[in-house]
């Protein structure tokens, strides 16, 4: 039998069944592609398309570059929101580029894009020199400064800033950067220039900041210049510039809408002076009570620096405020609570002290509110008095104050956490377990307060073995508790506290008919898989059985519990 027409008919089929996989495979890599670009798809499908699109390697970049850089320039969602394809798309870059050994200027001159990509493209780029800011990109990013669309002028300056970070910026740069903060430039862009010369410690970058503040400015840029001086602003500043920056805040510190009013009033204090807290004293006394707010709030955040606090201290400011809790306004009362809390002091205790005696007095349930931050709140002596003060209005018999006052514990243990020494969260913990009567709240008729005592025991040290008996009362209330509400907190705090005991109460919780409490049984037992691993997947696989119906779609407790199997499976393999 003649061998040769049979080869070359071998030779042809595994040709063309070659040619089928690579043509399937190509439309798979275009099939993740538009997943990725698209304007609806969800954030887990995004993650899944751009994993696929990495474990494919560097072969999937020509026709990555080609999209992108034909791609029109997407401008939804509007400004300041920015499009979520960007921060995939980047990354993806980025991925591939560390992988196939290429620089981001590699890219600019790969043959697909040739010096002139698209505005898509332009920004993806821009986006990836985040991720590993180095010398040889300032060029790069300056370049991006100079094209026509305007969602990659603002990337580029966004950009710079990410890069100064780790390198000072040239003088170039910088001059080019003040040239995009000229009145005939878009808002977005001179905002995110004057951003990146403040990030810099330019002048020019506070001046820019300060001349978008005006009324004249579109709210959004107003909101955004305010926010970026309330919580960037960290270069020295000149007398001339702290009389400039007074200058400008005061006046919208004043009759301008309330949330940039209030980054207004936070940025104030990088101008402090006593001088200017003489000056806002005087403006407290106006009649317009959102005025005294934002004021106060300017107060409050001038007492954080510890010689203007002394200097607040010695004023007749406390004593005033003292009489603004008699407001009929509760956000007024509120915020001067607030503001005397961050003051703090012998006398303002005392004088808390005295209001906390008198459930009667119009600013009861602020001063309560307010104790969690009080000045030195966390140190030992004044924490004792603050601690018995709390838990004895948490008794009280009213609900606003239990409310008011577990709350307060709550954010307490939540600073001490997050902010103080290991030890003081500890100490905290035992004093409040030590004197708080846990049993009557946890079954008070009261749902609301039964939930912020749940919360109130979650954020509590978890190494406290007086904390045992309250997990073991908490078994009952996840089986019979009416509110789905109060069981799926429950679930939730086993998960987190990993309360191995819990696992056999978790398991017929994850069948409960409210499926806020199932989602939460499951996310416990997802937690502590590492205990009864097994048993956990064989619950999990049971639920996915019995929740799956051939005549409809899963649910998503039922999609969420069919992916945790197979996560656990994995393990378990």
């Amino acid at each position: 039998m003649d061998q040769e027409p049979l080869a070359s008919s071998a030779l042809s089929h595994a040709n063309s069944r070659c040619s089928l996989r690579t043509y399937a495979s190509e439309e798979r890599t275009r099939a993740a592609l538009m997943l990725l670009l698209g304007t609806e798809t969800e954030h887990t499908t995004r993650m899944q398309a751009m994993q696929r699109l990495v474990r494919q390697g560097p072969t999937v970049l020509p026709l990555f570059l080609s999209l992108l850089h034909t791609m029109p320039e997407i401008t939804t969602p509007s400004w300041p929101q920015w499009p979520p394809q960007y921060e995939y798309c980047s990354r993806l870059l980025y991925r591939l580029c560390r992988k196939s050994g290429l620089s981001l200027n590699d890219i600019m001159s790969h043959a697909i894009v040739q010096l002139h990509p698209g505005p898509v493209l332009w920004v993806t780029i821009l986006e990836a020199s985040k991720y590993k800011p180095t010398m040889g990109d300032e060029h790069l990013l300056c370049a991006g400064l100079e094209v026509e669309w305007v969602t990659v002028r603002y990337a580029a300056a966004i950009a710079l800033a990410t890069f100064a970070t780790k390198t000072p910026l040239a003088p170039e740069t910088l001059h080019l950067l003040q040239k995009h903060q000229h009145t005939q430039e878009v808002y977005e862009v001179r905002l995110a220039a004057s951003y990146t010369l403040l990030h810099s410690g330019e002048d020019a970058g506070l001046c820019g900041l300060l001349q978008l503040l005006e009324s004249s400015t579109p709210s959004e840029i107003q909101r955004a210049s305010a926010f970026v001086l309330a919580t960037k602003l960290e270069m020295p500043l000149s007398p001339r510039q702290k009389e400039v920056l007074q200058h400008h805040l005061l006046a919208v510190l004043i009759n301008t809408p309330t949330e940039i009013a209030l980054f207004a009033a936070r940025a104030l204090r990088h101008a402090a002076s006593p001088n200017l807290i003489d000056t806002l004293q005087t403006m407290l006394y106006s009649e317009d009570e959102q005025n005294q707010i934002h004021i106060l709030t300017a107060l409050e955040a001038i007492a954080l620096r510890a010689p203007l606090r002394t200097y607040l201290r010695h004023t007749m400011l406390p004593a005033y405020l003292l009489t603004v809790l008699h407001s009929q306004q509760q956000a007024l009362r509120h915020q001067a609570a607030y503001t005397l809390g961050a003051i703090g002091g012998e006398y303002i205790m005392a004088a808390f002290g005295t209001i906390l005696l008198d459930p009667t007095h119009p600013g009861h349930l602020q001063v309560i509110e307010s104790l969690s931050i009080f000045h030195k709140a966390l140190h030992r002596t004044q924490r004792t008095t603050i601690v018995r003060w709390l838990i004895c209005c948490a008794r009280h018999a009213q609900e606003e104050t239990q409310l008011a006052a577990l709350e307060a514990l709550t954010h307490l243990l939540w600073r001490a956490r997050t902010h103080g020494p290991k030890r003081v969260w500890y100490d905290l913990s035992q004093e409040i377990l030590q004197a708080m009567h846990f049993a009557s709240l946890l079954h008070a008729t009261s749902i609301p307060t039964r939930l912020y005592t749940i919360e109130l025991i979650g954020m509590l040290d978890s190494s406290q073995e007086l904390l045992i008996p309250l997990y073991q009362e908490l078994l009952i209330l996840l089986q019979t508790d009416r509110s789905s509400d109060i069981r799926a907190n429950i679930a939730l705090l086993y998960g987190q506290c990993m309360f191995s005991e819990a696992i056999p109460h978790l398991i017929p919780a994850v069948l409960d008919q409210d499926e806020q409490v199932a989602g939460a049984a499951l996310v416990a037992l997802e937690r502590m898989a590492t205990y009864q691993r097994e048993l956990i997947a064989y619950v999990i696989g049971e639920l996915c059985w019995y929740g799956s119906s051939p005549s409809q779609p899963d649910g998503p407790l039922i999609a969420y519990a069919h992916d945790l199997h197979k996560r656990i499976q994995r393990h378990l393999s």
